[in-house]
Parts: structure tokens; C-alpha cells; sequence
């Protein structure tokens, strides 16, 4: 991520247009082997970058159609949806909203181990990630969360959470 966007100049970077897939690869949570935590996790991940976050139609319902032209699936009208992904990608787009902070450019990254992943901003806010699918994460507590999914005691990340706090 910061190799990449190290590559462009900055005014660049805020004018990119992110996604996780379209309609010329494979859906995401196909490439996540239908892991819907693994895919919460990548939408953070996406919606913390500088850009504009897209989120291709589908990911919300739950759609994991493979490779072209599977991943042009039609959209499941009047059908139960696979995972119902709408509260996250809500809740993403007020995080982003009401902390810009967040993708101003200043997050700087560090790994935690095999499966840990920290980001901090110089405006006091810090984003826990942990992508383990069985290890928990012993974190730092923080003033405030922000923003989570999964389970967080304060100072434990459960599998597959993450938490944005103001430190």
C-alpha cells in the first residue's frame, strides 16, 4: 500500500478510484473463498485509501461470482441475499466521512506479528486490524472506538476484527 502509493504524486492519489473487483475479475468475496469477515476487513482496508472507494454492485448482497463472466452474476432481486453487507458499508462511509483524518494521507502502517495490523494518523486515531482466522491480538486500549467489527474487549482483537480508536 505504501510502496503503491508511493509511486504517485499526491494529488494523484486522492483522485484514484479504489476497488476491491468488477466487472472484469473475480468478485471479492469469491477471492476471499466466501470468508465474509476476510471481506469486512478488506472493505476497511479499501475505504481507508485516499480516492474514492467503489463498491461494485453485488457486494452488498453477498455476490461471489468467480472469474468473467461469472462475475457479472445478476443481482438478487426478491431473493434472500448471501450476507446482507449494507450496515458495514454504511458504517465505513460515516467513518470516512466524519474522520477525514483517516485518509489524509498520514496513516502509516506496521505490521503485529504474522497477522496483526496497525495504522496511526498524527491526529490521534489508530486502526487495529487482524486477519488471523484463530489468534486473538493483544492491543493497546484506546479513549474511544470509532468504529469496529468483530469482537473487541478493550485489549484483546478477537479473530477477523478490527477496531478504529482515538488513542
Amino acid at each position: 500500500w505504501s510502496t503503491t502509493s508511493g509511486w504517485y504524486r499526491p494529488a494523484v492519489n486522492r483522485a484514484q478510484m479504489n476497488l476491491l473487483d468488477s466487472h472484469d475479475v473475480p468478485r471479492a468475496l469469491h477471492s476471499l473463498n466466501g470468508d465474509v469477515k476476510a471481506l469486512k476487513l478488506a472493505l476497511l482496508l479499501l475505504f481507508l485509501q485516499q480516492g474514492a472507494p467503489c463498491v461494485y454492485y453485488g457486494t452488498e448482497s453477498g455476490l461471489c461470482g468467480g472469474p468473467e463472466p461469472a462475475c457479472r452474476e445478476a443481482f438478487p432481486w426478491g431473493e434472500p441475499w448471501p450476507a446482507d453487507m449494507r450496515s458495514t458499508i454504511a458504517g465505513l462511509t460515516d467513518l470516512r466521512r466524519n474522520h477525514p483524518n483517516l485518509i489524509r494521507g498520514d496513516l502509516q502502517w506496521q505490521p503485529i506479528g504474522r497477522a496483526g495490523l496497525l495504522g496511526r494518523t498524527s491526529y490521534g486515531l489508530s486502526v487495529w486490524v487482524n486477519r488471523s482466522t484463530s489468534q486473538s491480538l493483544d492491543i493497546q486500549p484506546g479513549t474511544s472506538t470509532i468504529w469496529s467489527c468483530g469482537d473487541c474487549d478493550g485489549h484483546t482483537l478477537e479473530s477477523q476484527a478490527a477496531v478504529v480508536r482515538l488513542q
